[in-house]
């Protein structure tokens, strides 16, 4: 909604007027695309319903954390027959499905920037073993996570 982006672009607009360093307007880029971002996300969810809506967030918050189907219904009380049905109807992709996406993109962005080794990015963000991880990212995006991240610092150059 206009309100929300002028609301945002108005608090950023004050903090630009303030900045004295090309650190500091890096820093602020970022802080504004991620704020946009949220604000995007967070609305974009209005669609969904509360099941759908505490399933995303529970999701997201922690993509370490046991995110099963069952797990994931039992934090709200439900069946997992119900919140896979309502999910899939609501989103288009099955909740597992839906959670390896999420993996996957914030995998692509830690191996931009941040200085993980697949072991630990494995372990980050939740996945049972390095292979597992691997084979699941190389069968989202068609590289292993070395062959995107080589890709990636090329493209910033």
């Amino acid at each position: 909604h206009p309100l929300h982006i002028d609301s945002l672009s108005s608090k950023f607009a004050a903090q630009i007027e303030l900045i004295t360093s090309a650190k500091l307007i890096s820093d602020l880029m970022r802080e504004m695309f991620t704020s946009y971002c949220r604000l995007v996300h967070k609305h974009s969810m209005k669609r969904y319903s509360s099941v759908v809506k505490k399933a995303v967030i529970i999701i997201e918050s922690d993509l370490s954390a046991e995110l099963s189907l069952s797990t994931l219904a039992a934090k709200q009380g439900i069946s997992s027959g119900y919140l896979a049905t309502v999910f899939k109807k609501e989103t288009g992709i099955s909740i597992n499905k839906f959670i390896i996406k999420r993996k996957v993109e914030a995998a692509e962005k830690l191996l931009i920037h941040e200085d993980f080794s697949v072991c630990e990015l494995a372990d980050v963000l939740g996945f049972a073993s390095s292979s597992h991880f691997i084979k699941t990212f190389k069968s989202e995006t068609g590289l292993t996570p070395a062959a995107y991240k080589q890709k990636g610092q090329f493209t910033n150059l």
